[in-house]
C-alpha cells in the first residue's frame, strides 16, 4: 500500500499538485492510525529515491516532506526525528529535503545534535552555493538561519567549525533577498561567538560590501530598499570590538573618498562602532578617530557630513565618559577632549570665522555626551570664551562668542535636564559646571541684551536665545533670578519700539526650545515645545499682559 501511494504521488506531482498534496495527507493519516509505519514509507521511496533523474528523486524527497508537514507536531517521536533528519541530511542537494529539514527543526523534539547534523549537511554539500539559482539559495539560507534563530546554542556550539563554514557558505552572496538573511546571521556570530581567531574573516565576510549600492527594481515585491541593506550592514560592522584593529582603519581610510554618499555611510559607521564597541577598545582609536573626521566638520563642503561627523565625536565621548584612569590626568575621556578644546580654543581667538562656528558645533557634541565631558569642556573652554568676550572690540565678534557660549547651555540642557524636564541620565542633582560662571555669564548677557543700543538686532536676538536656555537649565537660577529674565523680556515686549520683523518680541513671546534627551547616536537637533515662562518664577514679576497668555506649569 506504501508502494502504491509513492508511486501515486510521484506521478501526480507535476500534474496535479492538488491531487498530489491529498495523497501525502492520506498517507499520514495511515501513519496515524498506524495503518503504515514509518519504515514502509521510507522503504517505499527506495526505486525513485535513487533514480538518475534528479526530478524523480525530487518527487520522492518531496513526498516524505508533504507527509511530515501534515502530522501533527507531536506525533513523531526522537528517534524518528532523529531518522528523518539523517535521511535528508544525506539527500540534502535534491529538491524538497531543505523543506522537510525545515520543517523538522520546528518540531519540539528536534535537538542540538540534530541542529549540528543539518549545519554540517549545508557546509559540506554547498561549499559551492553561488552556483545555484537564487530561489535555491534562498532556501538555503533560510534553514540556516531558521536553525540559527531556534537551535542556537548547538550551532555556537560547533565553535569555529560552523563559524568558518557558515562565513564561507554564504561568500560572494549578491541577491538583495538574501543578503538580508547573511548580514542578519554574520551579525549573531560576530556578537555571540568567539571570533577573536578569526576576526579577519568574520570581517571580510561583511566588508567586501561595504559601500553598499543598490537600486530596487520597479514594482519589488520583496519592498527591500538600499537603506535596509545598509542598516543591516552597518550593524554587522559595529557589532563587536574584535572587528576594530580591521574595521576602523578601513573606514578611515575610506574617509579620503570623492563621493558624500561614500563619505556618509562611513561616518555612520564611524558613530555605530563608537556607539557599540567596548570603551577599552574605542580609547584606542579615539584620537586617530577625532583627526580623520575634524576635517568633515572644519572644512565642511557638506553640512549632511558635517552633522554625521559630529555624532561620531559625540558617541566617542559617551562611550568612553565612565573609564577611569590612574590619575585624573590619564582619564581617557580627558584624553581625548583634551586635543579637542585645545583646538576649538585656537579657533576661537578669531571668533568671526567659520572654523570659530564649527569649533562651536564641535564642543556642544563633545560636551553633550556625558555630564564628565560637559564638565571638562566648560572648565577648560568657558573662562577662555568670557576672556575673550571681553577683548572682542566688536559686535560681531561678541555675538560670535555667544553664539558658541549658547550652544554649551544646549549642551547642559541636554545632559542635566531642564526645570521643567530634568533628563534621566543621572541621579540626585550633580553640580553644573556653568555655575561656577553664573555670575559672570548673568552679567554679560543681561548687558548685551539690555544695554545693547536697540537697534543691533542680530547681537540681541543672540543674547536673548542664551537668557532663554540658561532660564531653563536645571540646577543653575533660582527663582528670582529667573523672574529677573522675565522682567528683561516683558520689557522688550511692552516698551521697545519695533525694528525689521520684530524678531527680538517675536522671541519673548514664542515657544522656546525643548532639547530632547536622545542617545548618543543621535543628531544634535532639537523639536520645539513649552513656553519659556513655564519655568518657576514668583508671580509677582509677571505683568497683567502676559500673565493669561503664559501662565505657569
Amino acid at each position: 500500500m506504501a508502494a502504491s501511494d509513492t508511486r501515486d504521488y510521484v506521478l501526480a506531482f507535476e500534474s496535479n499538485k492538488d491531487s498530489a498534496a491529498q495523497i501525502a495527507a492520506a498517507t499520514a493519516k495511515k501513519l496515524e492510525s498506524r495503518q503504515t509505519t514509518l519504515i514502509e514509507v521510507v522503504q517505499s521511496l527506495g526505486e525513485y529515491i535513487n533514480d538518475e533523474d534528479a526530478k524523480i528523486r525530487t518527487r520522492a524527497v518531496s513526498y516524505l516532506t508533504a507527509i511530515i508537514s501534515s502530522l501533527p507536531r507531536a506525533f513523531l517521536s526522537r528517534q524518528q526525528i532523529d531518522v528523518l533528519c539523517d535521511f535528508l541530511c544525506a539527500r540534502i542537494e535534491d529538491g524538497g529535503a531543505l523543506e522537510g529539514l525545515s520543517k523538522l527543526q520546528s518540531l519540539d523534539r528536534f535537538n542540538d545534535t540534530m541542529a549540528q547534523t543539518v549545519v554540517k549537511a549545508v557546509i559540506d554539500h554547498f561549499s559551492d552555493l553561488q552556483s545555484l539559482g537564487q530561489a535555491a539559495r534562498y532556501k538555503v539560507l533560510q534553514l540556516l538561519n531558521e536553525l540559527m534563530e531556534r537551535h542556537r546554542k548547538g550551532v555556537r556550539d560547533m565553535g569555529d567549525q560552523s563559524l568558518i563554514g557558515i562565513a564561507a557558505v554564504v561568500s560572494g552572496e549578491k541577491d538583495p533577498r538574501n543578503l538580508m538573511l547573511v548580514f542578519s546571521m554574520l551579525r549573531v556570530i560576530m556578537v555571540e561567538w568567539d571570533i577573536s581567531k578569526h576576526s579577519d574573516i568574520m570581517f571580510d565576510s561583511v566588508y567586501a560590501y561595504f559601500p553598499i549600492t543598490f537600486r530596487p527594481p520597479p514594482n519589488d515585491p520583496y519592498g527591500i530598499t538600499a537603506q535596509d541593506l545598509k542598516d543591516r550592514l552597518r550593524d554587522c560592522i559595529a557589532s563587536t570590538g574584535a572587528l576594530a584593529p580591521h574595521s576602523i582603519p578601513n573606514l578611515i581610510e575610506r574617509l579620503d573618498a570623492t563621493s558624500v554618499t561614500v563619505k556618509r555611510d562611513v561616518l555612520q559607521a564611524l558613530a555605530a562602532c563608537a556607539l557599540n564597541y567596548d570603551p577599552e577598545t574605542i580609547v584606542k582609536y579615539s584620537n586617530p578617530l577625532w583627526e580623520s573626521v575634524k576635517f568633515e566638520i572644519l572644512q565642511a563642503q557638506e553640512p549632511e557630513l558635517a552633522d554625521e561627523a559630529l555624532v561620531v565625536i559625540k558617541n566617542i565621548a559617551a562611550c568612553i565618559s565612565d573609564l577611569s584612569g590612574a590619575t585624573p590626568v590619564t582619564v581617557p575621556l580627558f584624553t581625548y577632549l583634551k586635543p579637542i578644546a585645545t583646538e576649538s580654543l585656537d579657533h576661537l581667538k578669531q571668533p568671526a570665522s567659520r572654523q570659530a562656528n564649527a569649533s562651536g558645533d564641535i564642543l556642544k557634541a563633545a560636551a553633550s555626551a556625558s555630564i564628565r565631558a560637559h564638565t571638562y569642556i566648560t572648565e577648560k573652554v568657558g573662562p577662555s570664551l568670557m576672556t575673550t568676550l571681553q577683548d572682542s572690540d566688536g559686535i560681531l565678534q561678541q555675538r560670535a562668542i555667544l553664539e558658541v557660549t549658547n550652544k554649551l547651555f544646549e549642551a547642559a540642557i541636554e545632559v542635566y535636564g531642564s526645570r521643567a524636564l530634568p533628563t534621566s541620565r543621572h541621579s540626585g542633582n550633580p553640580e553644573n559646571a556653568l555655575g561656577q560662571l553664573k555670575d559672570n555669564l548673568v552679567a554679560v548677557y543681561s548687558q548685551a541684551l539690555m544695554a545693547t543700543v536697540k537697534e543691533e538686532v542680530s547681537f540681541r536676538l543672540t543674547a536673548a536665545k542664551g537668557l532663554l536656555l540658561f532660564a531653563k537649565m536645571r540646577s543653575i537660577l533660582d527663582d528670582s533670578e529667573v523672574g529677573l529674565f522675565v522682567q528683561y523680556f516683558d520689557d522688550i515686549v511692552l516698551k521697545e519700539e519695533s525694528y525689521g520683523k520684530d524678531e527680538l518680541k517675536q522671541v519673548a513671546i514664542a515657544p522656546s526650545p525643548k532639547y530632547r534627551h536622545s542617545s548618543p547616536a543621535s543628531s544634535p537637533t532639537s523639536a520645539y515645545q513649552h513656553s519659556w515662562l513655564a519655568c518657576p518664577r514668583p508671580k509677582e514679576m509677571r505683568p497683567m499682559l502676559l500673565t493669561n497668555q503664559f501662565s505657569m506649569h
